[in-house]
């Protein structure tokens, strides 16, 4: 899987998608199931996450790795010309690069902000992103042997 993960995050190699986003879908869920996250309605009704939500979250921890941080409003170069003058993008702030914000991936997820940042924030960035950590020590691991 590793090897699929480098030549879609490297290469582009966009025929991987699929195979990495189900490794890391069952990834999360085998997680969820050992560390006791809820993504059912286990609790109350309104605690109760919107449908696919697994499959929500390896989606965008797939597109966090792997997809583009270019700015799409200045495609970015980081300004953006009118007919008279180039002033500093103001979606990037002049840096060409999108920052995802929490906000961005509560609303990716269907959930309230504070939902987010309350439950899954922590899980997102710790658990969830370690997947890939894992596969960027295996592949710099194989480099360094072949080098």
């Amino acid at each position: 899987m590793t090897s699929k993960f480098a030549r879609l995050k490297y290469a582009g190699e966009y025929k991987h998608y699929g195979d990495v986003w189900r490794h890391v879908y069952y990834e999360i869920a085998k997680m969820g199931k050992e560390l006791g996250w809820k993504f059912g309605d286990e609790r109350a009704r309104y605690r109760r996450p919107p449908e696919g939500f697994v499959t929500k979250l390896a989606a965008l921890a797939l597109q966090e790795v792997v997809g583009s941080d270019r700015c799409r409003r200045c495609n970015g170069r980081g300004t953006i010309h009118t007919g008279y003058k180039s002033m500093d993008c103001f979606s990037c702030e002049g840096s060409g690069v999108l920052k995802k914000t929490e906000a961005y991936r509560a609303k990716f997820m269907g959930i309230r902000k504070n939902s987010w940042d309350r439950l899954w924030k922590y899980r997102f960035r710790q658990h969830i992103l370690g997947i890939f950590d894992v596969f960027e020590y295996e592949i710099s691991k194989e480099l360094g042997r072949r080098l």
